[in-house]
């Protein structure tokens, strides 16, 4: 505001003034001396403010100090500041802003009149002439308005002439606004908000601080080859603060197909008085944001299993991984079709056990971020036949030497690779963290002294292959100390097929000749066809037949369960509580 301003002024002559007796007529008198109000109306949204603009008509002979003021009835919820404004005789026809302010009181719509009265520089005489101006009157409205003030809405300007208007914001802004002016029509008109910048300037941009000071925009008319009057729209775009808004929840496109959602996107103003047309609309596709196909899958074969794993995507926006698969077997007379899908935990790693050898199988892995859904990869492998017997290392006992040490011993076998155990002092109830056996072998065992306190008897170790995949676990105790049963072996599940209502899967496994004996044998199942998982359904008693060592029970389904396929697990019990469970088939 205290930035001079050279301002353009066209000057031309008037027509020359009528003859009578060959005696030029009297000219118009002076102008008077007056006030000029940008606007005489205004509305102020509640717990908000606005502005209007005012300036001497005429040049005064020295300082003029107008007076603001409410009339007598004004109600106090509208206040008007600064309360007395000051012109000079350089600055006299400077616009000055006077900003109404409206309370956060709640209640009827208020009014309240502003009287303005000079005093000094020969404006004395008219103040009876400001107060019949009835001042400005503002009316307070409940909806915040957050659009421009202007102090004219059209302008008539001559073909080579130029015009000014001024420009404010109604509200305040919590940042900075920027206004654009562009034009329809007329190509021969100008607009231009800064003269001191090279070229026609089109944007400025209004701050929390001089959001009510009037800018002045400078328009000029062009000279053209034709005589027709011809009519020009100027367009006030707003941007930032509260002019914006972020529309959630669009959808990129349609699951599994590649296109893209077009949204056309409009906008209305409300405010107490209705709503106002729309907008021009805008067409804008929001970017994906379902996660992307996991990178390098791959499907690597096992004895009756098979381990997938990929990259890790580095996106922590992903909540789950979820398998499925399909089957290709000569024997089993070609494609049979695709498992449901499975959900597993956000890793990049995964067994899926009970594998049948000589049968290829197609996995498909994708992403889940809550609900969405990613690209799928996929890759395929035949798992490798499966052991006769345990996996587990074979031969595992432990010793305790007078040393203070427990000795573990292991058969050799054709594994390369190395070993961990761990521990437990309570039969169980908590074991220390795996740590890797140091272990010397000769041609028939090895071996790895552990370092351990307490009584000798109350250890129990257990010892694994270290593996990516999972394997099974060989178990010792350094005493005699009675335990549950180990898990049992080589389950295997068979689907008998329907019998009148119901459908019969036998179920087969091998008792663990280490430990205590089982007493009593559990099951529990769970179906495979839910699109999002289903839990494990709870252990059931059962009391199979054993022969030449091996268990087996047959499973009755209801006759209202689903058709497809199922998961089971068996374990054993006795006194001393239930034991580890078997394999997944």
């Amino acid at each position: 505001w205290f930035m001079e301003r050279t301002v353009p002024v066209t000057v031309k002559d008037s027509q020359a003034l009528p003859v009578t007796s060959d005696q030029p007529a009297t000219p118009a008198a002076t102008p008077a001396n007056d006030l000029l109000f940008s606007r005489e109306e205004l509305t102020v949204a509640r717990g908000n403010a606005a502005s209007y603009a005012v300036r001497l008509a005429t040049q005064p002979t020295s300082d003029v100090t107008l007076t603001v003021g409410a009339l007598d009835g004004a109600d106090d919820g509208l206040t008007a500041s600064p309360a007395q404004l000051t012109f000079s005789t350089t600055n006299w026809n400077a616009s000055q802003v006077v900003t109404v302010y409206a309370t956060e009181a709640e209640g009827e719509d208020r009014k309240a009149t502003f009287a303005h009265s000079a005093t000094g520089g020969g404006y004395d005489g008219v103040t009876g002439q400001v107060t019949a101006h009835e001042g400005v009157t503002a009316h307070e409205g409940v909806t915040e308005t957050k659009a421009l003030t202007l102090s004219d809405s059209s302008l008539d300007l001559a073909e080579g002439s130029t015009l000014t208007y001024t420009v404010h914001l109604a509200v305040r802004p919590s940042s900075d606004v920027v206004l654009t002016i562009g034009r329809t029509g007329n190509a021969d008109l100008s607009v231009d908000v800064d003269l001191l910048a090279d070229g026609d300037q089109t944007s400025l941009t209004f701050t929390p601080a001089d959001w009510n000071v009037p800018r002045t925009i400078t328009v000029t008319a062009g000279v053209d080859a034709d005589d027709l009057n011809e009519t020009v729209h100027l367009e006030h775009s707003l941007s930032g603060d509260g002019f914006g808004r972020r529309i959630d929840g669009l959808k990129n496109g349609l699951r599994g197909a590649i296109c893209e959602s077009v949204y056309l996107l409009s906008v209305q103003a409300v405010n107490r008085h209705g709503v106002s047309a729309s907008s021009t609309a805008v067409r804008a596709t929001p970017t994906a944001t379902t996660p992307a196909a996991p990178a390098n899958l791959q499907a690597v074969p096992g004895p009756g299993e098979i381990e997938l794993n990929w990259s890790d995507p580095q996106d922590a926006t992903v909540t789950a991984y979820e398998y499925r698969y399909s089957t290709y077997s000569v024997m089993e007379g070609g494609h049979r079709g695709q498992s449901a899908w499975q959900v597993i935990e956000p890793t990049t790693r995964h067994l899926v056990e009970g594998m049948r050898f000589g049968v290829r199988y197609t996995f498909e892995v994708r992403a889940r971020k809550g609900e969405e859904r990613g690209a799928i990869s996929r890759a395929t492998a035949i798992p490798t036949l499966a052991d006769a017997v345990s996996r587990a290392p074979t031969g595992f006992v432990a010793a305790w030497t007078a040393s203070g040490e427990a000795q573990l011993q292991w058969d050799v076998e054709s594994w390369t690779g190395s070993y961990e155990y761990r521990v437990t002092a309570d039969d169980g109830g908590t074991w220390a963290d795996w740590q890797e056996a140091t272990s010397t072998c000769d041609e028939a065992s090895c071996s790895s002294a552990v370092t351990v306190d307490g009584n000798p008897e109350a250890y129990q170790f257990e010892l694994r292959r270290i593996s990516t995949m999972n394997v099974d676990i060989a178990t010792a105790r350094t005493g005699a100390h009675p335990s549950a049963p180990l898990a049992p072996l080589l389950l295997v599940s068979t689907p008998e097929g329907p019998e009148q209502d119901e459908d019969r899967w036998q179920l087969t496994w091998t008792p663990s000749a280490e430990g205590e004996s089982a007493t009593g044998w559990q099951y529990r199942r769970v179906y495979l066809g839910n699109e999002n998982g289903s839990p494990w359904g709870a252990w059931t008693d059962m009391q199979p037949t054993t022969e030449e060592g091996v268990s087996s029970f047959t499973v009755l389904l209801e006759s209202d369960a689903p058709e497809g396929q199922y998961l089971f697990q068996v374990r054993g019990t006795n006194s001393l509580g239930v034991g580890e469970p078997s394999n997944v088939q």
